[in-house]
């Protein structure tokens, strides 16, 4: 969108709590007067940017409303975490310092936390400067950013309570056309659609979409070879048990008391392997985090585990024990005790006759062939 629409959205728009606009620019940035620049990505936000999405910063703050006039008080600047630990070395002092972004200086006035990498996927923002900065940044007239006609701003925007994705579509619609009506040189047959962050990324990037599915599919195709080899390998460890099974029932074990062992047992195997999934995944987040590609500017993976991998790990291993540990265990626990006992070799042995053979000579008492 342009700046003067986003304006008018988030002054006629009551479906939103906030809305929030943004620009991904290259800039030139020297962290002293000295100092060579270099290119790192920027970002071009709202005054609400950081409010909006909840970002609390590590150190200092973030913008005032008032810090988007365009005027010289507002020439403050945002540090990314990690531009700040690799340039200053987490230096606690950087607040008051001055850096140059395109021959423009800044005064630092925050550092955004760890956790907050920025909204873009793959470039993590250096610094992040007020929108109204944005003309004097790209050696333009300060007026170009009131140009109706200059849609580059991305808008995001947070539900209202008791807002619906239904009833904030219907609202921008009429917001759009108000504007096509409006500003027909700049607005014509331009719509305003909602969309989720998960729509805008498969419309915007379906390649995306096909590449996700199937990594997933080959992740699910290995998953079910992996239960499958698992409940096999059960199974046989049922079968050669079931003489050791037998005996416990035939000395009075009960059969639930079995089963809940035998659970337990398959239970402590599925969680060391959810465990050891959980180890091999981390340790490659952190190898490809290593993985840098030779650009001006810093290109990151930003991949990280969150709870949501560690509740569906927890629910694999759980559902795996149930399925592939729960028939072997109901299995060996439900052996006719009989043709087990017969099967083993002491059994056997027993039933040849070498048992009392062999009791004969150790006592020296004659031998009785069985009947």
């Amino acid at each position: 969108m342009s700046y003067p629409d986003y304006q008018d959205l988030r002054e006629r728009s009551r479906s939103f709590s906030g809305l929030i606009a943004y620009h991904s620019v290259s800039l030139a940035v020297a962290t002293a007067p000295a100092t060579p620049a270099n290119m790192r990505q920027g970002m071009l936000v709202t005054d609400n940017f950081f409010s909006l999405l909840g970002i609390v910063p590590s150190l200092g703050r973030t913008f005032l409303p008032e810090e988007g006039k365009g005027t010289v008080k507002d020439r403050v600047a945002v540090l990314g975490n990690d531009f700040w630990k690799n340039q200053y070395g987490g230096d606690g002092s950087v607040l008051g310092r001055t850096i140059r972004l395109n021959g423009v200086e800044f005064t630092i006035i925050g550092v955004a936390p760890a956790s907050f990498p920025g909204v873009e996927r793959f470039f993590p923002p250096s610094v992040f400067v007020s929108l109204s900065m944005w003309g004097r940044l790209a050696g333009e007239q300060e007026e170009s950013l009131e140009d109706r006609a200059r849609h580059e701003l991305n808008v995001k925007g947070r539900l209202g309570q008791g807002a619906s994705s239904q009833s904030a579509q219907a609202e921008l619609a009429t917001i759009g056309r108000n504007l096509e009506r409006a500003y027909p040189k700049t607005n014509r047959n331009r719509r305003i659609i909602a969309r989720t962050e998960l729509q805008a990324t498969i419309q915007r990037e379906p390649v995306r979409l096909a590449l996700v599915s199937m990594l997933m599919a080959v992740v699910g195709l290995v998953l079910i070879i992996a239960c499958a080899n698992v409940a096999s390998l059960m199974l046989a460890r049922s079968r050669a048990r079931s003489r050791e099974i037998a005996i416990r029932l035939a000395i009075g074990a009960r059969r639930f008391r079995l089963v809940r062992q035998l659970m337990t047992e398959s239970l402590v195997v599925a969680l060391l392997g959810g465990l050891l999934g959980l180890t091999f995944g981390y340790g490659g987040i952190l190898f490809l985090g290593t993985i840098r590609v030779p650009d001006d500017i810093p290109f990151v993976l930003g991949l990280q585990l969150d709870p949501r991998v560690l509740v569906f790990s927890l629910i694999a291993a759980l559902a795996s024990c149930l399925l592939f540990g729960l028939v072997p265990a109901l299995g060996a626990a439900g052996v006719d005790l009989a043709p087990a006992l017969n099967d083993s070799a002491d059994c056997r042995w027993y039933a040849s006759g070498r048992f009392s053979q062999d009791l004969g000579r150790e006592s020296g008492l004659p031998h009785r062939p069985p009947d």
